[in-house]
């Protein structure tokens, strides 16, 4: 008699609460605001998020000491400028298209991603930090992302406190 062993693809457990975040605003200024209303210390990180080729995510971080908690700030939108063949202009005179990528695809009108990692699970406060970031004037709205429901979840990996 043979055993069959099968391993689960998924060998992250997710520990964090993610909330997406529809605002006009540029992730810089994003950042000002949701540390004025949250106290929270975001800071542009030295690198971007990298996926494929030219996407690149602005990301920013803010780790609290005494609650444990790491703040994650990222666009969920890249637009890159793809060179026409030939590197000829159109009839518009534009050297190229622009395509967007983005973090989540499923989720393609979501601006910004705001993950809360506190290493336990489902953060306690985040329908408290949703209804702060709701009152932002530039905020259009936010709302907490079911995480065990997306597929491109193995973006956000990279985003840990290990």
């Amino acid at each position: 008699m043979t055993t069959v062993h099968k391993l689960d693809d998924d060998f992250y457990v997710d520990t964090y609460t993610l909330i997406a975040i529809h605002s006009s605003l540029d992730s810089y200024r994003l950042a000002y605001f949701l540390n004025r209303s949250l106290d929270v210390q975001l800071k542009r990180l030295q690198y971007d998020l990298k996926l494929g080729e030219g996407s690149e995510f602005s990301l920013y971080e803010a780790y609290d000491r005494s609650t444990e908690v790491l703040w994650n700030l990222l666009t969920n939108k890249c637009g890159v400028t793809v060179v026409h063949e030939g590197g000829i202009p159109d009839m518009f005179g534009t050297p190229g298209s622009i395509t967007y990528s983005y973090v989540l695809p499923e989720f393609p009108k979501v601006d910004h991603l705001l993950k809360i990692d506190d290493g336990e699970g489902s953060f306690s406060k985040a329908q408290e930090v949703i209804r702060i970031i709701k009152q932002i004037p530039q905020v259009i709205t936010a709302y907490e992302l079911d995480i065990d429901q997306l597929k491109s979840k193995n973006n956000l990996i990279f985003l840990t406190n290990a």
